[in-house]
């Protein structure tokens, strides 16, 4: 009988033991700290300045317009006074100001011609080129080269080539793909103006309006 009681309290004891996390096997441990995510930039930027060594990087509002860049250009005349014959161009320097590889984009919108009145010449053009029904005819006749970084450039809906010489207004609300622009890289867009020497009378004080947005998209992976 005492033997008997001697394993019961044996084996309590050592379930005890268990139980109780009475081993203390060895241990280690180690800690890295100070993990951080942060987040990449994409910071496109516009050139206030195109001539050659002379780069100001803008933001919105101070992004330049065709005409700033033609004063600077020393070719005010060709694009406040324009003319059958005429052909000149702009530079627009843009830049990636972020740490992300980039796709620079061109968007020309918010067109509007306007006739301005009839002169004399343009009154006696065929087909009533002015009048107070007429929105002006400079938009359809101003033939626009766009090349970026001396390439042509795409349509981004369709992929197809932006056609030299390509009218204002056939430019309007299509999104044109520039080309890559990685992190703190620069590119250069030329835009060409033409008027060729057959236009004629029809757009005799004429006047045309756009905007044209710049855009920066992340490079998908």
């Amino acid at each position: 009988m005492k033997k008997i009681l001697i394993s019961l309290m044996t084996l309590v004891v050592v379930a005890g033991m268990i139980g109780g996390g009475a081993f203390a096997y060895f241990s280690d441990t180690e800690t890295s700290t100070g993990n951080t995510f942060t987040a990449g930039t994409l910071d496109l930027k516009i050139d206030a300045d195109p001539l050659p060594g002379t780069p100001d990087w803008v933001d919105d509002p101070n992004v330049p317009n065709v005409n700033d860049l033609a004063v600077l250009l020393g070719i005010e005349d060709t694009v406040n006074k324009m003319k059958p014959g005429d052909t000149d161009g702009i530079i627009i320097g843009i830049k990636n100001a972020g740490s992300i590889d980039g796709i620079a984009d061109l968007h020309i919108k918010n067109v509007v011609n306007k006739d301005n009145g009839c002169t004399e010449p343009e009154a006696d053009v065929p087909d009533c080129s002015c009048g107070p029904d007429d929105g002006g005819e400079l938009g359809a006749n101003v033939l626009v080269t766009i090349l970026y970084n001396g390439a042509p450039v795409s349509y981004e809906a369709s992929g197809d080539p932006v056609l030299a010489d390509t009218p204002l207004d056939d430019l309007e609300c299509n999104n044109i793909i520039l080309g890559a622009l990685d992190a703190n890289a620069t590119g250069a867009i030329t835009m060409t103006f033409t008027i060729p020497g057959t236009v004629g009378n029809i757009i005799q004080s004429d006047s045309v309006e756009f905007d044209v947005e710049f855009s920066l998209d992340q490079v998908q992976p």
